[in-house]
């Protein structure tokens, strides 16, 4: 029977004679959660800053925008208050938060006004430099908007609907720009959730996330295309240790290693390594056991006569007489990686070959 395992770019799975079928915590909790308490005990949404020295904290009690500066990049224990913006003459109840590329542009989303509102910012990633610039309306398509992210070229933009359950396309027309912006794409999410909340992207934009209050969890697709919600794959939904109940927006730094979680009711950032590159689902070390004996009844093999089965022969692809053939003992060279299997079901994979190197953060392929 098929068997599976799940390995990172230039990391070895090994896999011992008789090993039943693992799974591995796609995300390890950091015990030391940052409050943000003493600004705002109704903590909206979370941005940081390119360098990951910087983080941003929507209020919506407080109708403002707090800073917050880290000794260390994207490591929360190391923050402290720098101040805040009081966005009250513009929106009431802010809610999304998402700045341009290079933090001179800043996008507060609100359903008191149910719009995007647009700032330029004169100091790259400080708030107290904002000037307002514009707003659009998404009235039209959810009255109460919660996540805001954009596409990494800003042309873009993404809202998640509280009221209707949706994810919601906006493509602009000049990238960051709201006043360019016409709606594309609705996507429906209420067989997931009915809290809709935060919403992110892998840095490419071929992975979705986003996280809902109604099962607190958060919901993982593939993309066909970058940054397209026309056609999504689900994969599936991660409950993670500690989840704040009341989260509020999940944020990955760069590389994808770390997610950050705001909490509404903690009033307070969370942080997760994770196993994996922008994956909750598909983690680095999972395997269905050995190739012959596993606990895994839909991977494990059985001889009608109760003979001793071995593993004698080895190719690449996924038919049987096809491709390559390989020698049991002796490594398997595959697309992505190198297969050494023993005729016991034991084996190991490392994937080190150059289209493994090629892969982006988050990306998930098969190698058969």
């Amino acid at each position: 029977r098929n068997d599976t395992g799940t390995v990172n770019e230039d990391a070895t799975l090994t896999v011992a004679n008789s090993d039943n079928a693992t799974s591995v915590s796609a995300a390890t909790y950091d015990s030391s959660p940052f409050s943000v308490a003493l600004q705002e005990t109704g903590a909206r949404e979370l941005a940081f800053s390119n360098d990951g020295k910087k983080f941003f904290v929507v209020g919506y009690q407080g109708q403002d925008i707090n800073e917050y500066h880290m000794t260390t990049a994207f490591d929360v224990s190391t923050a402290s208050f720098d101040s805040s913006f009081s966005v009250a003459s513009i929106e009431s109840q802010p809610h999304g938060l998402a700045f341009n590329t290079d933090g001179t542009k800043m996008f507060v989303l609100g359903y008191s006004g149910d719009d995007v509102n647009e700032f330029t910012l004169s100091t790259a990633w400080d708030v107290s430099s904002a000037s307002f610039v514009d707003s659009f309306s998404v009235l039209l398509k959810d009255t109460q908007p919660r996540g805001l992210a954009f596409s990494n070229d800003g042309t873009k933009m993404f809202i998640t609907g509280n009221v209707g359950d949706t994810l919601e396309e906006y493509t602009l027309t000049t990238g960051y720009d709201v006043s360019t912006a016409s709606h594309t794409i609705t996507m429906d999410i209420s067989s997931y959730d009915n809290k809709p909340r935060g919403i992110a992207f892998n840095s490419d934009g071929t992975r979705m996330f986003f996280n809902g209050q109604e099962n607190d969890q958060i919901y993982e697709f593939t993309l066909g295309s970058a940054f397209n919600i026309s056609s999504p794959t689900y994969i599936g939904a991660t409950s993670l240790t500690s989840f704040d109940t009341g989260a509020e927006a999940i944020v990955f730094n760069n590389d994808g290693s770390k997610l950050f979680v705001l909490g509404n009711d903690g009033d307070d950032v969370s942080e997760y390594a994770l196993a994996s590159p922008f994956n909750l689902v598909n983690v680095s070390g999972e395997h269905s056991g050995d190739v012959i004996n596993t606990s895994s009844t839909a991977n494990y093999d059985t001889d009608p006569d109760s003979d001793t089965l071995t593993v004698t022969e080895i190719r690449t692809g996924s038919s049987e007489g096809s491709g390559t053939a390989g020698s049991i003992g002796s490594a398997l060279t595959g697309t992505y990686g190198q297969l050494t299997i023993a005729a016991n079901g034991s084996y190991t994979y490392v994937a080190n070959q150059d289209a493994a190197d090629a892969l982006d953060p988050g990306d998930v392929v098969t190698d058969t």
